[in-house]
């Protein structure tokens, strides 16, 4: 990169930064969930938070979505991007929150195995990769209920994969454009083709800001960038002793992401109450306005448009997150009086 494009990075970073998230609109057990994890490794807790939401997303599945109107649903389908330069603990914010992912994959590989005497190994359940041919991603997402999660702790590895360079690349991306909104994807074999009716495809991780920049100044011909979800997070560099160790009354991850599942094992459709949904139309009309006053930049005028349906996509998914969150609250306090 340049001087100039280095200059340019550093002036969008530090106006990213400027922006403060809301995390008063954030439900109580939730942050202290998020904080118990950003705490004890001494990252930014939107390092833990982000992620988080898109493993959620990711264990909803195909199973919720939000209606906002009778013509309008969202699926549980959000690819946050958290933009921190080296040294922010991004490889160890990814494993905490990862962890338990692939430890229940392991489980529920080991009771396919038992249950199966002549299983083959492509045939196992897997709930998360990271390099993927778009052939095996198919057949990956067909054996695990037509959803799975990425996880990069540098996404730079998944947006490489989709250079405009490369052959199949605008095939890819036209792909993936079809699975942000979880719709058909039809993959054709030797012996024939696949369909799935409804797919789930949710991708988090962390990315270089300066590499976000360069993205954002190409020509964004198909609307891909309007799809990502960037947040950057002010840096946060401690001492060794503010480091703080994860409180034993704190939910473990894996239950969580185990109780996610179970709420969500059949058809779930959330639907806005009288005072969300009040919210919502705010939110709407007023992205609306800002879309109006944009005559001559696309970039910008698409990520405005798509920006109304992915906040009625993270509306669901952090109200299932708090609803875990209050659940494992009234558990453990009834465990207590028992």
């Amino acid at each position: 990169m340049n001087k100039q494009n280095q200059a340019r990075a550093k002036r969008r970073l530090i106006k990213a930064r400027s922006l403060s998230f809301p995390w008063r609109d954030v439900a109580n057990n939730t942050l202290q969930l998020v904080q118990a994890y950003s705490n004890s490794l001494g990252c930014p807790d939107e390092c833990i938070f982000f992620p988080l939401l898109t493993i959620t997303a990711s264990f909803i599945g195909t199973n919720g979505t939000v209606k906002i109107n009778e013509s309008w649903e969202e699926p549980s389908i959000v690819w946050f991007n958290v933009c921190v330069r080296k040294g922010q603990k991004k490889t160890a914010s990814l494993n905490v929150i990862t962890k338990p992912v692939m430890e229940i994959q392991g489980e529920l590989q080991q009771q396919f195995k038992a249950s199966k005497d002549n299983g083959q190994d492509h045939e196992l359940l897997r709930l998360m990769v990271d390099h993927f041919s778009f052939e095996k991603l198919h057949q990956v997402m067909f054996n695990n209920g037509k959803q799975i999660l990425g996880a990069y702790d540098e996404l730079t590895q998944f947006y490489n994969m989709l250079d405009q360079c490369k052959s199949n690349s605008t095939m890819d991306r036209k792909t993936l454009l079809a699975l942000n909104g979880g719709g058909q994807w039809t993959r054709e074999f030797k012996n024939g083709s696949c369909t799935m009716e409804r797919t789930c495809l949710n991708i988090t991780g962390f990315i270089q800001p300066a590499y976000v920049v360069k993205m954002m100044a190409l020509d964004d011909f198909d609307g891909f960038n309007d799809r990502q979800l960037f947040i950057c997070p002010k840096e946060k560099n401690v001492d060794y002793k503010e480091l703080a160790p994860k409180d034993q009354d704190i939910p473990n991850l894996k239950r969580v992401y185990e109780i996610i599942k179970e709420l969500h094992s059949n058809q779930t459709t959330y639907t806005y109450d009288q005072e969300a949904q009040g919210k919502f139309q705010e939110y709407h009309d007023k992205m609306k306005g800002r879309k109006l006053t944009i005559s001559d930049d696309e970039n910008r005028h698409g990520i405005i448009v798509k920006a109304i349906g992915q906040m009625a996509r993270v509306s669901m998914i952090l109200h299932v997150l708090d609803f875990v969150g209050l659940a494992w609250t009234w558990i453990r306090g009834h465990s207590a009086e028992n």
